[in-house]
């Protein structure tokens, strides 16, 4: 009785483990996906990758944590409620108004 409850236990509590993704919302720098993706949309073009890289340093120095935009996505989300007036938590209030002033994506990056 007791091994049947055990692995009862077991496999439900396995299942909500895998089930919960990993997201990552805190990035105390630039990211080398950020550099990747940054490469990947210049390919063509040089001198746009030149600028690129220019506009790169120079936020990095401001204090500017630059991201791909698959690891802006989630954070992004986040700001776009807190911009839409969408209820929030205070946790969540906090963090997008820290995020907007912190995070940008690469994609943000070139259209600037």
């Amino acid at each position: 009785m007791n091994k049947l409850l055990i692995i009862i236990c077991l496999s439900l509590f396995g299942n909500n483990l895998i089930s919960q993704e990993n997201i990552k919302l805190i990035y105390n720098t630039s990211t080398d996906k950020s550099i990747l993706e940054l490469e990947q949309l210049t390919r063509n073009d040089k001198l746009e990758y030149k600028k690129a890289i220019i506009k790169y340093n120079e936020l990095e120095q401001n204090g500017k944590i630059i991201l791909s935009s698959e690891e802006y996505k989630p954070i992004k989300m986040i700001i776009d409620n807190y911009e839409n007036g969408v209820s929030l938590n205070q946790e969540e209030i906090i963090f997008a108004e820290k995020a907007l002033k912190k995070y940008i994506s690469i994609t943000e990056l070139l259209s600037k």
